[in-house]
């Protein structure tokens, strides 16, 4: 990037300031619009297969044998607002923040992510994909990292085909992954036809935040009208990128 200096300009008044979720002095949450619904992995009933099917991205960097080096949510958020005083309602605090972007498979070598987070096989080399990453593995909170399985961890093979557009009525980003190897988990099945319906419910896996996998299943489409891209109500963070929206369906 770069730094281009113009002639400055007389400032214009800035427009009245307005809230987003309620008035200030109002006791509300502010992270959130409403509730926040994540929930683990473990405690959501029927998404066992899905669970599986669904992978992190984290740098090799940060990977020593089978620990997983990261800081918690509450270390990295400290850093980011430069405060440690968090309200009860922020969740997952103390658990690790290791994962960049989600994905999730939809053939037994193929994963699928946001082009965002790997469009060529030059962003790939620096990166491995993690199955399982949940809050049941051990977490050494003391020295920062967490406990992998090295059969679960995998890397990018090729790009079979990627895509990034920021066009409000051409979003395209996705990106299709060949691993190195098969995995044994159940992929995805995913729609191929149609579209979904307005204000069905809709779910996620994935890892807002960098946290372990997490569930947001209270969620509805809210408008299904641009061609390959549809607006809906879930609770998602940086981290989500790439990860899967399904229904009963798929």
């Amino acid at each position: 990037g770069f730094i281009q200096c113009i002639q400055a300009q007389e400032k214009p008044e800035a427009s009245p300031l307005e809230y987003p979720f309620d008035e200030t002095g109002v006791e509300t949450s502010r992270g959130v619009f409403g509730e926040d619904d994540r929930k683990e992995v473990k405690d959501v009933d029927g998404i066992a297969d899905y669970v599986r099917a669904t992978a992190v991205m984290i740098p090799k960097k940060n990977i020593k044998g089978n620990r997983v080096y990261g800081e918690t949510l509450r270390e990295l958020l400290t850093y980011q607002f430069g405060t440690n005083k968090f309200h009860p309602n922020v969740k997952f605090l103390d658990q690790p923040t290791c994962a960049y972007c989600t994905g999730f498979l939809i053939a037994p070598d193929m994963l699928v992510t946001a082009g965002h987070c790997i469009k060529t096989l030059e962003d790939a080399k620096d990166y491995v994909w993690v199955f399982d990453y949940t809050n049941e593995l051990k977490h050494n909170l003391f020295l920062g990292y967490v406990e992998v399985d090295p059969n679960d961890i995998y890397e990018v093979k090729a790009i079979l085909g990627a895509e990034l557009k920021s066009d409000y009525n051409n979003k395209t980003d996705y990106s299709v992954l060949q691993l190195d190897r098969k995995s044994w988990r159940h992929p995805y099945r995913f729609r191929t036809s149609g579209k979904v319906s307005n204000w069905g419910n809709v779910t996620t896996i994935g890892s807002p935040t960098g946290l372990p996998l997490k569930v947001a299943d209270n969620s509805y489409v809210v408008d299904n009208t641009p061609n390959n891209w549809f607006k809906n109500s879930m609770d998602t963070f940086p981290g989500n990128s790439g990860g899967p929206v399904f229904n009963q369906n798929g």
